[in-house]
């Protein structure tokens, strides 16, 4: 029975960008540290501050936030940066994990404005992210990270990423001023249709001036910005023709929790009901699409409302935040929240389908 982690990352590093060749070097990120504060630092791109850069956290430091939260987020960065490959197999051997779908870390928002800058730095990403897991013994799969500005480059990084085993690409739930079923996006679904690729549709925005008027005074830290939108992607995707124009293309959504799936599901329904149409009777399988489950949701609740056959699991591995909880498996199997065959269909069977694996 082989365990499918279906939500970890990479976090990038100055190596990352080293993957980038001839003028394109001009254009790598830069660590900005105006504080001289290693925990304060930020990614410096195109003449712009993009973001923080993930801070690196000593061992006692790592440790005194587990034991606040009740969790454990514990790892080395080299293994966070997929350095040390030995370190993050033996916890994945640990955690009961046998394989990671990895999604980037940086792009969780826009990168870069220009489509030059973007496409050299997806490219990067994605040369380096294949070196890794062609050395993790075909246990670490990465999303591909798409320059969603330049769509015939974005179609290349899919076919190079295929190449290298990749099972998804790494998509947000609002794309540069654009929703997900718009139709700029058709070409990147009937792509990944044909090359059995899934969108795996990850906590995050990149459309620069919606996150920054989220953020404001950091009120709602990062839960509006990039968390809250993926309830209404997954509306806009049920009350769509995306399905029946690519009735084989899968979805994932991670990293949102599944709290908030029943209530979309209800409001969906309504209107179904509004417009005369039918109810599906399983409309998440129908449509080929499955949520990420963290081991804090109501599980009982969410497996009687939605049933257990759209749902994975994913363990936020890299990251230290509300969502990380790298022996998310083993809580979810030792606990007595749901069944063993219900522990199979969530960490083995929906996720297999999910990613072709």
């Amino acid at each position: 029975m082989a365990t499918i982690d279906a939500d970890t990352h990479f976090v990038e590093s100055l190596r990352t960008w080293e993957y980038m060749e001839g003028d394109d070097k001009k254009l790598r990120p830069v660590i900005l540290d105006p504080f001289k504060d290693p925990k304060k630092q930020a990614w410096y791109i195109d003449g712009q501050v993009r973001g923080n850069k993930v801070p690196a956290l000593e061992l006692k430091e790592q440790q005194a936030f587990d034991d606040t939260v009740d969790r454990t987020t514990l790892t080395s960065e080299e293994a966070k940066q997929g350095a040390d490959l030995g370190t993050r197999l033996r916890q994945m051997d640990e955690y009961g994990v046998d394989f990671q779908v990895v999604y980037p870390t940086i792009f969780l928002m826009q990168v870069a404005e220009r489509p030059a800058t973007e496409v050299a730095i997806c490219w990067a990403y994605n040369r380096w992210a294949a070196d890794i897991c062609d050395r993790s013994e075909g246990r670490l799969k990465y999303a591909a990270t798409l320059s969603m500005l330049s769509i015939p480059d974005a179609l290349d990084q899919m076919r190079f990423s295929k190449q290298h085993g990749s099972p998804a690409i790494f998509f947000r739930p609002i794309e540069v001023n654009r929703l997900p079923t718009d139709p700029y996006f058709y070409p990147i679904y009937e792509e990944a249709a044909r090359l059995n690729m899934s969108i795996g549709m990850h906590i995050g925005n990149a459309t620069g001036w919606m996150a920054n008027m989220l953020q404001q005074s950091n009120i709602v830290r990062n839960f509006w910005s990039i968390k809250a939108c993926m309830a209404g992607a997954v509306h806009a995707l049920l009350n769509s023709d995306i399905h029946e124009r690519f009735p084989t293309l899968r979805f994932g959504f991670l990293e949102a929790t599944a709290g908030w799936l029943p209530y979309v599901l209800r409001e969906w329904y309504s209107r179904l009901e509004d417009e005369g149409k039918p109810r599906p009777e399983n409309p998440l399988v129908e449509r080929n699409m499955w949520v990420a489950l963290q081991s804090n949701d109501d599980m009982a609740y969410l497996l009687k409302e939605v049933g257990e056959d759209c749902f994975v699991m994913g363990t936020d591995y890299g990251h230290n935040d509300t969502q990380a909880e790298l022996d998310a498996f083993l809580r979810l199997r030792d606990g007595d929240a749901i069944t063993e065959e219900q522990y199979r269909k969530i960490t083995v069977d929906n996720p297999k389908v999910l990613y072709a694996l």
